[in-house]
């Protein structure tokens, strides 16, 4: 007997159960709490929040990561000063502004490894070696039986300017290879919320299909996995009519035959946007990024029978 791939569908897209969620908010909780009792880091403003699938709740259900960003804002005694200019991009017209112009001034060196050493440090002490591991972006924390696997995310307050009014918060991560990452997750949150409020709550519903489409895939067939942050973005660059039934199946169909024909050319996809609608999601990218995206839409579409 074949799949009935309506009922799987509207199994995929459903939430993190409130168990979840109350693991999730305790893993946030905890990683707050180890860095206010690191004593290391004297009289620094942390601001400590969770980003990522499980903010946008788009995560599906036992196979999300905790994403919690940990960002060094200031402090007197700390191994950093606040980085004004070092941690400040200027685009478009605003190349030509000076930081005078921006009212921009030197916090002076930073040395953002350093801080690393330190989130490390506490996460080793609140929750012990064994179920630390740091990875190339973040410090990685195992679950424990009340608390999710978690990314901890050390990272600085990140401005882009586009012209001398024209300004987007972020947050700027230094990885311990290559260059930095700036990421726009308030953005990327509000552009969410009101894709799904025109799409009467189907947009997160498609995301967390796609991504549990993604996971069926690899363990089927052993296709290859494509990242969460991509789907997400891939079906948010979806018109908003493609999710215009009450039927899964067709939502995911229609959607899945848009984004394959789309992610097929280059050409056709070169202005699509992330979520935060501040970054490109594959121009300036490898090739590989694209075509594993096309190929996943393809063989999802193909799944379920289209």
């Amino acid at each position: 007997m074949g799949t009935d791939w309506e009922e799987t569908l509207r199994d995929w897209v459903k939430p993190a159960s409130d168990n979840e969620e109350s693991k999730r908010d305790r893993t946030e909780d905890e990683i707050r709490t180890a860095l206010a009792d690191y004593e290391a880091l004297p009289n620094a403003v942390i601001r400590v929040f969770v980003q990522g699938s499980y903010k946008n709740r788009t995560n599906v259900r036992l196979l999300s990561d905790v994403d919690v960003a940990v960002e060094y804002q200031e402090g007197e005694s700390a191994p950093t000063a606040y980085p004004t200019i070092a941690t400040t991009t200027k685009i478009g017209s605003a190349k030509e502004l000076s930081d005078v112009d921006l009212g921009l001034s030197d916090g002076g060196r930073f040395n953002s490894a350093e801080y690393k050493d330190h989130v490390e440090a506490a996460m080793v002490d609140a929750f012990g070696v064994d179920k630390i591991e740091r990875g190339d972006k973040a410090i990685r924390i195992k679950p424990g039986s009340t608390t999710l696997p978690a990314d901890v995310v050390p990272c600085f307050p990140h401005r882009r300017y586009d012209s001398a009014l024209d300004v987007h918060r972020g947050i700027r991560i230094f990885p311990d290879k290559g260059f930095a990452i700036e990421n726009y997750p308030q953005q990327h949150y509000d552009n969410g919320v009101a894709k799904n409020t025109r799409t009467s709550r189907r947009f997160k519903r498609m995301v967390r299909a796609f991504k549990r489409m993604s996971y069926y895939l690899n363990d089927k067939d052993g296709t290859t996995l494509v990242p969460s942050f991509t789907i997400e973005s891939m079906v948010y660059n979806v018109p908003d009519t493609y999710f215009g039934t009450t039927s899964y199946l067709d939502n995911f169909k229609s959607i899945a035959e848009y984004l394959w024909f789309q992610t097929y050319d280059q050409d056709r996809c070169n202005d699509w946007t992330e979520v935060n609608e501040l970054k490109y999601l594959f121009r300036g990218h490898e090739l590989d990024q694209r075509k594993i995206a096309s190929d996943f839409a393809w063989d999802a579409w193909k799944k379920v029978g289209g």
